[in-house]
């Protein structure tokens, strides 16, 4: 939730002002990623729009190429839940002759090894997989170990990596 309200929080000082969300599930971690977005949008008084929201696959070839079928659609910034999916986006950009981050700003997530191995270098959020899965083990021996009373709920804060695919 806080890491895509964040991003599109950015985004809207910058000036964007359409931002296409896309996601590839409703899952448990999907659903506060697109509730950190629609609470940015609102806060900033941008109404809420379902036809920026795209659900598509995480595959870059999939996602470039559902862009490409949309003739008249219109954004200025992309908000993905996986780094693969805004990496389909900056191709799309680059076969639209969309100069990025100039005319398209694009942000992933998981600051997978895709951000750095694209070019332009993608802005990514990082979730801290290291430190959810070390979070995770300790939190199960304790539990296990000795049966030692562990916390309900434990959030492990992300980071935005700014890179060259936004200007914020």
């Amino acid at each position: 939730y806080h890491a895509t309200y964040e991003v599109t929080t950015k985004l809207i000082k910058r000036g964007k002002k359409k931002t296409l969300f896309m996601y590839d599930s409703d899952s448990f971690s999907a659903r506060p990623k697109m509730a950190g977005y629609d609470a940015a949008l609102s806060e900033a008084g941008y109404p809420v729009r379902g036809d920026l929201k795209f659900k598509t696959k995480n595959n870059i070839e999939y996602t470039r190429d559902l862009l490409l079928t949309y003739k008249n659609l219109e954004f200025d910034s992309v908000v993905a839940t996986e780094d693969g999916i805004a990496i389909g986006a900056l191709k799309y950009a680059k076969i639209r002759g969309i100069s990025v981050p100039d005319e398209l700003s694009i942000s992933g997530y998981n600051d997978s090894i895709l951000a750095v191995g694209c070019d332009p270098e993608l802005t990514s959020v990082d979730s801290k997989l290291a430190v959810l899965c070390k979070t995770t083990i300790d939190h199960m021996i304790k539990l296990l170990g000795n049966g030692e009373e562990i916390e309900s709920y434990v959030s492990v804060p992300c980071n935005v990596v700014k890179r060259c695919t936004t200007d914020f």
